[in-house]
C-alpha cells in the first residue's frame, strides 16, 4: 500500500492537508483509491489539546510530588516529637534524681536518717516526676500521632491528585474530539 500527503493552500481562504492512499485489490486487480481533506487549524487544535493534556497530567504529577515530600517531612517530624519526648523524660528523671539527693542530704545533715519527712518528699518527688513523665510522654505520643495523621492525608491527597489529573487530561481530549468530530 502506498500512501501520499500533500500540502493544498488557499482553497476557499483555508489551508487544506490532503491524503492520498492507493491500494491494489489482491483478488479483482483492480485499483481503490480514497482521499480526505483534514484542515490544518484542526491538526494545530488536536496538539494544543494534546499538549494540555499533557501539562496537566505534568502539573498534577509535580503536585502528587510535593504532597509526598510534605508526607515524609511530616514523618521525619512525628520521630523528632516522640525523641523529643524521650528527652524530656529523661530531664525529668533527672531531676528527680537531685531531689531525692537533696533530700537525702538533708535528712542526713539534720539527723533524720531517710525516715519521717524526707522520705516522704522523696515519696512525693517520685509521684510527681511519674505523672511529669506520663505527661510528656502523652504529649509527645500525641503529637507524633497527628504528624502521622497528616502524613497519611498527604500521602491520600497525592494519590488523588494524580487520579484527577489523569481523569482531567482525559477530559480535555475526549473534549477536543468531540469538537473535532463536529466540524
Amino acid at each position: 500500500m502506498e500512501a501520499a500527503v500533500s500540502l493544498i493552500a488557499a482553497i476557499g481562504g483555508e489551508t487544506f492537508l490532503t491524503t492520498t492512499g492507493l491500494a491494489v485489490a489482491a483478488e479483482g486487480g483492480g485499483v481503490v483509491a480514497s482521499a480526505g481533506l483534514i484542515s490544518a487549524g484542526s491538526v494545530i487544535s488536536g496538539g494544543f489539546v494534546a499538549t494540555s493534556a499533557l501539562a496537566t497530567i505534568g502539573a498534577a504529577n509535580q503536585q502528587a510530588t510535593a504532597l509526598e515530600s510534605e508526607a515524609l517531612f511530616a514523618e521525619y517530624n512525628a520521630k523528632a516529637d516522640l525523641l523529643e519526648g524521650r528527652r524530656q523524660g529523661i530531664d525529668v528523671l533527672k531531676e528527680l534524681n537531685a531531689t531525692i539527693a537533696r533530700n537525702t542530704v538533708s535528712g542526713f545533715a539534720s539527723g533524720l536518717r531517710g525516715s519521717g519527712n524526707v522520705a516522704q518528699a522523696s515519696l512525693d518527688a517520685i509521684a510527681a516526676s511519674e505523672f511529669e513523665l506520663d505527661l510528656t510522654r502523652d504529649a509527645a505520643i500525641i503529637r507524633a500521632g497527628s504528624r502521622t495523621a497528616q502524613a497519611a492525608a498527604s500521602r491520600v491527597e497525592a494519590g488523588a491528585t494524580r487520579t484527577a489529573g489523569l481523569a482531567t487530561a482525559g477530559g480535555i481530549v475526549a473534549s477536543g474530539l468531540s469538537r473535532a468530530n463536529r466540524r
